[in-house]
């Protein structure tokens, strides 16, 4: 028995999408974003996961100095290196409460606090450089790939390639530029 359907291939493919039932060309487009937002998210998580002690750091150094950075200048190699401090603020501050260490000098409080960002540095850098690209990447060239052929198909008559933009592949780069290392300062 042959089933008939009055109107167009496009007007099908509305209706398959309306009742959940897309083309796998669609999901095909959409799952190179979904692939990135995930591995980012991934990423940001266990960044977050790694600055716990720095973030412990930098909040004990803030409430010692209440923010006065100039009460650690001569602890740094220039008074440039105060505006670094600065700018960590907004990556590092948190509405922890702290209760300082009393037997622990200013200075002694920032070369802890350098010495845990130093480390994260050490631990970060490792996991950008060895974290698989792969669940980001194989998407990017399965939609490379399978995308005009799978739409195609879906409408019946060849893609024109002219109109096709190919994904390019997320390497080390992006993950540097979207989480860098903390900038810290030289101390004397």
């Amino acid at each position: 028995m042959m089933f008939e359907y009055e109107g167009s291939r496009g007007e099908f493919l509305k209706l398959l999408a309306e009742f959940g039932e897309e083309p796998a060309f669609i999901a095909r487009g959409l799952a190179p974003q979904i692939a990135l937002d995930d591995f980012i998210r991934s990423c940001r998580t266990q960044r977050e996961e790694m600055l716990e002690w720095p973030k412990r750091h930098y909040a004990d150094l803030y409430c010692r100095v209440g923010g006065d950075w100039m009460r650690l200048k001569r602890n740094f190699a220039s008074i440039d290196e105060i505006g670094k401090l600065k700018l960590l603020h907004n990556e590092l501050s948190s509405d922890r409460t702290i209760s300082a260490n009393v037997f622990q000098t200013n200075g002694s409080a920032l070369r802890q606090f350098v010495k845990s960002a130093r480390n994260f540095n050490k631990h970060w850098k490792a996991f950008l450089e060895n974290v698989s690209l792969d669940p980001v990447n194989k998407p990017r060239r399965d939609y490379n790939e399978f995308y005009l052929v799978e739409k195609g198909c879906a409408f019946d008559r060849p893609m024109n390639e002219n109109d096709f933009v190919t994904l390019e592949m997320i390497n080390r780069d992006l993950l540097w530029q979207t989480f860098p290392l903390l900038n810290l300062p030289d101390l004397t």
